[in-house]
This record gives C-alpha cells, sequence and structure tokens, in this order.
C-alpha cells in the first residue's frame, strides 16, 4: 500500500451516525454471521450488547472510514468498534521518577469488528483506518498533531469527553499485519503478545482416571451463576515483582459477560442440563477465595461445543520455599479444580476446553490430563502501548479470553 495515495488523505476517522452503524451489522453478519444466525438475530444481538454496562454511556464507539467531504454516506470504506475498558498498571521502580513501585487503574481500549467490504478491499483503507485510529485513542501528550504525517491530511476529530487510553489491544487472525498500522510512518502498531501457553483438551481424551479421582469436601466449594461472576481482579504478587517489566491487565468488570450476552441465543436453548454454571471457586474457612475459574460456553452448530475460560486463578505450586504440607494442599487444589470443570463439560456434552495464558506452574498438569499446550495462530492478541517506554517494556499478564468469534479482527485487505 502507498501511504501516499491522494484516495487515503481525503477519508478520515468518523464515529458512525445510526444508520452507518446498521450497515456495519449488515456487513459483518455476511462475513460472520451467516452460518449461525439471521440477519435480524445478528443485529438483534449487536444492538442488546450496545444497552449492557460494557456497551452504553460511550464505552462501545463504532468507527467508519469516510471522505471527509460525505462523511455520513452508507458506502463507508471500512468500520470497526471500540470498547472503553478499565485496566491496572504496575510501573516497577525503574521506571519512575521516585523509584518506587506505583500501581494505578487506566483506561484503555479493546478493537473489535474490523470489516473491509469486497468492492473496498485491497486498496488500503483498513490499513489507514487503523493508522487513524491512534490519534483518537491515545493521550494528546504522546501524539503531538504536529507529528501526524502530511500525507495523511489531517488528524480525525477525537470525540469530546472520550478517555484516553493508556494502551489499546486487538485480536488478529491475520498474524502480524497490524505491526506496520503505527500512529505515524517510522512507529510500529500493535505488536503480538501472549499466543503462546495456550491450553487445549479434547473432553473425549481426559483420562477416566482423572476423572474418578475422589474429590474432597464440597462445603468449601461453590458453583457460580452469572451473578455469583467475580468482578474483583485478583493479582498475585508473583506476578507484580518482576522488575525490568511494566505490567498491565485489564479489570474484568462487566465485558467479562460481553461473551455469554454474545452466544445467549445458543445457550439458552440448552434443556438437558441447563446451561446455569459460569464459573467455581474456592474459599477457605476464613472466607478468603484462594482458587477460582470463570468460563463462557461457545455453543454455536457451526463449531464445537467449547468451555472457554475468561479467568483463570490457581494456586503457585512451584515455590521451593513453601512447606510440603502447604505444596500438597495447592496441588490438590489443582486437581480439585480441574476435575470438576471436567465433570462439567462431560454434562453437558462439550467437546472442548480451551484456555489462554496458562500459568507456568499448570502445564504439567495440562499435559497429564491429555491436554495439548499450543501456540496459537488464530485470535493473536496485540498490544500498542502509549507512553515513552514501548511495546517492548511492557507485559500482558492475566492475558485472557475475551473475544468470540463474532468479535474478532479479520479480513482486512
Amino acid at each position: 500500500m502507498n501511504a501516499n495515495c491522494d484516495h487515503l488523505a481525503s477519508h478520515t476517522l468518523f464515529p458512525a451516525t445510526p444508520a452507518q452503524i446498521t450497515e456495519s451489522q449488515r456487513r459483518r453478519h455476511k462475513i460472520w454471521g451467516e452460518d449461525d444466525m439471521t440477519e435480524e438475530e445478528y443485529i438483534q444481538t449487536d444492538e442488546d450488547c450496545a444497552k449492557k454496562v460494557y456497551g452504553r454511556d460511550g464505552k462501545l464507539i463504532v468507527w467508519v472510514l469516510a471522505p471527509r467531504d460525505v462523511p455520513e454516506t452508507l458506502d463507508f470504506k471500512c468500520s470497526c468498534r471500540t470498547f472503553l475498558r478499565a485496566a491496572v498498571v504496575h510501573f516497577p521502580p525503574s521506571f519512575t521518577d521516585e523509584s518506587k513501585e506505583i500501581t494505578e487503574q487506566v483506561y484503555a481500549y479493546s478493537i473489535a469488528s474490523v470489516c473491509t467490504p469486497p468492492q473496498h478491499r485491497g486498496k488500503g483503507y483498513a490499513h489507514h483506518m487503523m493508522r487513524l485510529l491512534h490519534w483518537i485513542l491515545a493521550p494528546k501528550s504522546y501524539l503531538d498533531p504536529s507529528m501526524f504525517p502530511r500525507e495523511w491530511g489531517s488528524p480525525p476529530m477525537r470525540m469530546a469527553g472520550m478517555p484516553e487510553g493508556q494502551f489499546s489491544v486487538l485480536y488478529s487472525d491475520i498474524g502480524d499485519f497490524y505491526k506496520d498500522c503505527g500512529p505515524t510512518l517510522d512507529e510500529e502498531g500493535w505488536v503480538i503478545r501472549g499466543a503462546e501457553n495456550t491450553a487445549v483438551w479434547d473432553v473425549n481424551e481426559i483420562p477416566e482416571a482423572l476423572l474418578s479421582i475422589p474429590i474432597g469436601s464440597s462445603l468449601n466449594w461453590k458453583w457460580l451463576s452469572e451473578s455469583d461472576i467475580p468482578s474483583t481482579l485478583l493479582i498475585d504478587g508473583t506476578y507484580l515483582k518482576q522488575p525490568e517489566k511494566i505490567l498491565f491487565t485489564f479489570l474484568p468488570s462487566s465485558i467479562e459477560s460481553y461473551q455469554r450476552d454474545r452466544s445467549k441465543m445458543f445457550w439458552q436453548k440448552e434443556q438437558n442440563p441447563l446451561i446455569d454454571t459460569w464459573g467455581v471457586e474456592y474459599r477457605t474457612a476464613e472466607n478468603n477465595i484462594t482458587a477460582y475459574a470463570t468460563w463462557s460456553y461457545e455453543l454455536k452448530p457451526s463449531s464445537p461445543r467449547t468451555l472457554v475460560f475468561n479467568r483463570l486463578r490457581i494456586p503457585f505450586i512451584t515455590n521451593s520455599k513453601v512447606d510440603p504440607d502447604s505444596k500438597s494442599m495447592r496441588i490438590t487444589l489443582v486437581y480439585e479444580l480441574f476435575t470438576r470443570i471436567f465433570k462439567m463439560a462431560r454434562a453437558h456434552k462439550l467437546t472442548r476446553i480451551e484456555a489462554w495464558d496458562i500459568p507456568e506452574n499448570v502445564l504439567g498438569f495440562v499435559r497429564e490430563s491429555e491436554g495439548k499446550v499450543i501456540e496459537r495462530k488464530e485470535h493473536l492478541s496485540a498490544i500498542k502501548w502509549y507512553g515513552k517506554e514501548g511495546n517492548g517494556s511492557v507485559q500482558w499478564v492475566f492475558n485472557e479470553r475475551y473475544v468470540p468469534d463474532k468479535f474478532k479482527v479479520s479480513k482486512l485487505s
């Protein structure tokens, strides 16, 4: 793509009008929804999600790349969506002015549903849209207007009151394409992080010996309904003591329910047994949560029946300083946690279980239970850090799956 093409400079990024939002929904349905939903069902599901707490009050915005002189056209070249999310960033002493650790809550953005219709592909429009998007999401202190390439025309207008993001993320199905979508001609865009350590189980291959292991008293264990899902992020101190990296993660908050809502029309049809379990937790006698997992289900007719972990918190079992009795108990917790989940998966006739960013201390158990540890080739999580430290100085922790198939980023030609 030629960055100097006049046809790109004559276009810029606009928040979509209601009519453009509907047109973008129709386009996305043709690409991602035809196998499982009618167009009416797809649009209705989309509109229902936009009214949820994670979409309303400006958290969800649809963007279109359109001619500067015809911003409301329905023949816009491409579109995408952004979700405003709360996140936590931990700065080690080497990155702070006072040489002290700092942990703070920030705003960040998830980018989704990048869509270019066939008639506009191969002309660089989506590539250009993604470059312009930085100028809307990033802090003004990071992207000075004087840095905007003249070849691109003038910068897009920011929306009044839109929070500035410390970083943005997307999930790519087309490799590292987005690395070239930077905010200037010589700055990189989104770089892939966390594709490794993805655990996948074929439910039918889980050893019967493992499923027959006696599990302890259910008094400390609780199955979680939708309303029980934890909304507080548990950050393990071990993750926050890596002095060479800035660590960040998203707070679960309400965005965690997005996958449930997007697939609601499928799981609500389940009757025998009903889909009413969305997680499990273990509490000590002191009522402290020491292990928990939450998940969603992918039950579309065109795909394998899958349980997808959204959050997985388990006790660390590799610390040699832990006394043997405590270490043994923690290992037992890991077995009991997964055994409960495996049995539940079989009861619901699920065929696949998937977990992203599986903790290092559980990889041995994954293999023992006939799971596979793979490096993903799709849904590749990628980040863009808006700070002088750069992408190479940050690490995404608790990088778990928040991207259903209809929420991914692809089709960018």
